[in-house]
């Protein structure tokens, strides 16, 4: 049955709402409960292998990049980057070079690969529905934005998406955790890459209002980055978060923070 109304509550009823066991899955207060998290960088600065450690991470309950506390989730992958093949060579290297058990993970950690998936559409968003009914995860993390959607760059398209998505978060209760992969851009005169702003980068500005968290990953040169938290909604400590060198053990895929 449609509502009719806004459904106001009164202060008693609101403090009275049922409030979820777990209210941040990865602390200080960075993935909430419904939580709309963006992951923005340039081209290669790690996002897909720093997606993976999160959602590792949260799997085992273990510090994600070694920093932040997370607590044991159930998580989903929705790739859209590569194929099964590709993704899997990939994720079975990171799992070696950390010294995981596929098998510590069991069931908790799911990944769907999805190269033509397109979540702007109801034929995606439909997919994407059967898929939360039937792992129920925590956290889904979608890798990536840029490729699952038409264009990021105009609210005709991006509203709805969202909108979509935040209907899916108050009826099946997940943390959502975006990678997007802007445009690439051109070199600095002195060879080197350019610092990428998020709303200069990443396309329509309201994708930035939409989420609680975005973490910028930057590249620093010398094959380091550096992770910033541009915002966080979510958080009553304030100040900010800031990883300035990490980098990262090609061999291994293990992340070392300086």
């Amino acid at each position: 049955m449609a509502k009719t109304d806004l459904g106001a509550k009164s202060v008693l009823d609101t403090l009275a709402i049922e409030r979820p066991d777990v209210l941040h899955y990865v602390e200080p207060e960075l993935i909430s409960h419904e939580g709309k998290v963006m992951i923005f960088g340039p081209p290669a600065t790690w996002k897909s292998f720093i997606t993976i450690d999160l959602a590792v991470s949260l799997v085992l309950g273990r510090k994600w990049l070694g920093t932040y506390q997370t607590v044991p989730s159930k998580v989903m992958i929705i790739q859209v980057e590569q194929s099964a093949v590709m993704y899997s060579i990939r994720l079975e290297k990171y799992l070696q070079g950390n010294r995981i058990s596929p098998r510590s993970l069991g069931s908790r950690l799911t990944i769907a690969t999805q190269p033509d998936l397109m979540l702007d559409n109801m034929t995606g968003l439909s997919m994407l529905e059967e898929s939360i009914k039937k792992e129920r995860p925590d956290v889904i993390g979608l890798d990536d934005l840029y490729r699952s959607v038409r264009t990021t760059s105009d609210d005709v398209h991006m509203k709805p998406f969202l909108g979509s998505i935040a209907r899916l978060q108050k009826q099946y209760n997940f943390a959502w955790v975006m990678v997007h992969h802007p445009r690439k851009p051109g070199i600095n005169p002195n060879g080197s890459k350019p610092h990428f702003d998020f709303n200069e980068a990443a396309g329509w500005a309201g994708i930035s209002r939409w989420c609680d968290t975005i973490l910028s990953i930057n590249h620093l040169g010398g094959g380091m980055r550096e992770v910033v938290d541009d915002k966080r909604k979510n958080t009553e400590e304030g100040g900010l978060l800031y990883i300035p060198q990490l980098t990262v053990d090609r061999k291994r895929l293990k992340f070392l923070v300086g």
